[in-house]
Parts: C-alpha cells; sequence; structure tokens
C-alpha cells in the first residue's frame, strides 16, 4: 500500500522500510530525533519531485505557446505579403530567430516528445524567411539601380549591398539573367561616380579656357575609374574614356 500511494521506486521504499526498522529499536529521546529527520527527508524526497514535475509542466506549456505563437506569427506574414501590406526585415529576422530558439534547453522528455514538430515548424519558417530575403534582396537591388550617390561613401554602399544581395541570391540559386543584367548596371553607375565628378571638373575648366587643367583631370579620371572598376568588377579592365 506504501508504495502504491508514495510512487517510490523499490530502493527508496527499502531505504525507508529500513530507517522506519532502526528508529523503532532507538529509545524515547533518540526515536524523537530520528524522526525528525526521517520526516524531513520524505517532505523534501516528494517536494523535489513535486517541483520537478511543475517546472516540466511549465516549460511544456511554454514550448507549445511559443509553438503556436511562431506559426502565427510566420501565418500573419505571409498574409501581409499576400495583401500587398508592407512590413519590415526585422519581422522577418526575428522570426527566424525565434524558430532558431524554438527548442533550445529542453529536458530528455520533451525533446523526444516535441522533436518532430519542432522540426517541422523550423523547416516552413526557414523556407518563409529565405523567400521573402529573395524578394527583398530583388526589391533592393532594382532600388540600388536608380539611388541617388551624393559622395563616395554612398557609391561604396552601394557596391556593397549589391554583393551581398548578389551572393545570397547566388547561394539561393535565384541570381537569374535579368538580376545580374540589373546588378551590373547598378554596380557600373556606383564605379564610375568618382571618375565623373572629375570629368565634370574637366569640362567646367575647359569651359573656362583652361585647357592644361581639364587635360590633367581627365588624366585623373582615368586613373580613378580603373581602381573603382577594379574593386567593384574584379581582374576585368575598365572601360576607356
Amino acid at each position: 500500500m506504501f508504495k502504491c500511494l508514495s510512487g517510490l521506486d523499490e530502493e527508496q521504499l527499502n531505504y525507508f522500510v529500513e530507517r522506519i526498522r532502526y528508529i523503532a529499536s532507538l529509545g524515547d529521546e533518540a526515536a524523537t530525533i530520528e524522526a525528525d529527520k526521517f520526516i524531513w527527508e520524505i517532505a523534501n524526497s516528494f517536494s523535489t519531485d513535486t517541483e520537478n514535475e511543475s517546472e516540466s509542466s511549465w516549460r511544456r506549456d511554454e514550448l507549445l505557446k511559443e509553438m503556436e505563437s511562431i506559426i502565427q506569427s510566420t501565418d500573419a506574414l505571409i498574409e501581409k505579403f499576400n495583401q500587398d501590406i508592407p512590413f519590415e526585415g526585422w519581422e522577418v529576422d526575428s522570426l527566424e530567430r525565434r524558430a532558431e530558439l524554438l527548442g533550445e534547453n529542453l529536458d530528455e522528455a520533451l525533446t523526444n516528445e516535441f522533436s518532430d514538430r519542432i522540426g517541422k515548424i523550423q523547416e516552413n519558417v526557414f523556407g518563409v524567411v529565405n523567400q521573402f530575403r529573395r524578394i527583398f534582396c530583388k526589391l533592393a537591388i532594382s532600388e540600388l539601380l536608380n539611388q541617388p550617390i551624393y559622395n563616395v561613401s554612398s557609391a561604396q554602399s552601394i557596391l556593397r549591398q549589391l554583393e551581398s544581395a548578389s551572393e545570397f541570391l547566388k547561394s539561393s540559386e535565384e541570381l537569374d539573367s535579368e538580376t545580374q543584367q540589373m546588378i551590373r548596371k547598378a554596380k557600373e553607375r556606383a564605379a564610375r561616380y568618382r571618375a565623373n565628378k572629375k570629368l565634370a571638373e574637366a569640362e567646367v575648366a575647359e569651359g573656362g579656357g583652361n585647357s592644361a587643367k581639364a587635360s590633367r583631370l581627365r588624366g585623373e579620371a582615368r586613373v580613378i575609374l580603373s581602381q573603382d572598376w577594379a574593386a567593384a568588377f574584379p581582374g576585368e579592365r575598365a572601360p576607356t574614356l
């Protein structure tokens, strides 16, 4: 009966029975002290088991809530996209991070119970995230094609963004010929920026009758174009000005 009600395993039950027999063999004063210790042991044993069960139940509930929340967030982003409702890149990044963290630090029981469901949720989220990023990349490339260039820093920023977008699309096997042409055109525009500024200065000097300065500026433009072209298109010879 004691085993049935307590939920103790055989080893624990034998230990407690032996403790009871030992206490029964003692005198009143010693038995009182040992009984107090024994009661504390029993209470501590059951409270620890209860706490562990409570924590495991809490973790399970929290995991279920997070899985459902991630599914809802994924569906909400898809709905926004289908309805042409704007959303920010951080929403996609946040969703991906939540999916990455899903299932971390679970005990063995919860891992065994939910590993398949977690894997399916992550697979779906990562697929959606990559699809959105491919779309964002192509939109960004289209915008960079006509984005104003105000200075050298903005020209370099455009080149970096184009390179990043190109690498992502290439790794996703989504870099089609039309997109490649857009990237090429946008890169050429950025690579010509500094040289074109020198050419514009040369035109002003020529118009002011300073042919020597104009010639010097055109020479500087050729050198600059050669440098910037090599940075944008490694191994490729710069066009003639």
